[in-house]
């Protein structure tokens, strides 16, 4: 179990692990990823893509974030923590929507699969008591079958990231999605 979450946390990371055996020796365990030290602004060039450290609508977010896995969740949430985004957590499909009626976020990342409610009529029913302004929903799902994009947008899902992901593409369709709903010109909800 330690070596399954150790690596998706490298692969979110930009990173690979390695595994080195010898019979009745033992095994090492390594990885790389490439990091940029605390305090220094992120150049664009590094393994994540183009999205600064210091992009700018990020810092001023809330989102919600809901995830029944505690790896995703905490995976998710340290990397929007990172960016200067303040995090909402629900672990349940109808407690996503129970802090969607009592909450003001900016953007909610939905998990497809959880307890208690999924993502999909979770999402249909954050739509069906929205008055005015829609907030993104981002479907994150570790389902990448033909067809499953199509059944988020289907319930109203403005966006679709496949799991493990990539920091960059979560930043980036979180910006794009923000953006979108705010004609380019960004609010916080804080």
């Amino acid at each position: 179990m330690g070596l399954a979450i150790s690596k998706r946390l490298v692969e979110l990371m930009g990173g690979s692990i390695m595994v080195e055996s010898q019979l009745g020796a033992g095994s090492t365990f390594s990885f790389h990823v490439v990091l940029q030290p605390a305090g220094e602004q992120g150049s664009g060039d590094g393994p994540c893509g183009p999205i600064s450290m210091e992009d700018p609508i990020m810092g001023r977010l809330t989102i919600l974030v809901a995830e029944d896995n505690l790896v995703n969740r905490k995976v998710t949430t340290t990397l929007l923590e990172r960016k200067g985004c303040r995090v909402k957590i629900a672990t349940t499909g109808k407690e996503a929507v129970e802090q969607a009626r009592n909450g003001c976020f900016d953007l909610m990342l939905m998990d497809v699969h959880m307890p208690e409610m999924d993502g999909l009529e979770a999402t249909r029913l954050i739509r069906a008591m929205e008055l005015g302004r829609r907030t993104p929903i981002i479907a994150l799902t570790a389902g990448a079958m033909s067809g499953d994009e199509e059944e988020c947008r289907k319930a109203g899902m403005d966006g679709y990231l496949s799991k493990p992901f990539r920091a960059a593409a979560l930043y980036a369709i979180i910006a794009e999605n923000v953006r979108a709903a705010n004609g380019d010109e960004v609010t916080a909800n804080r």
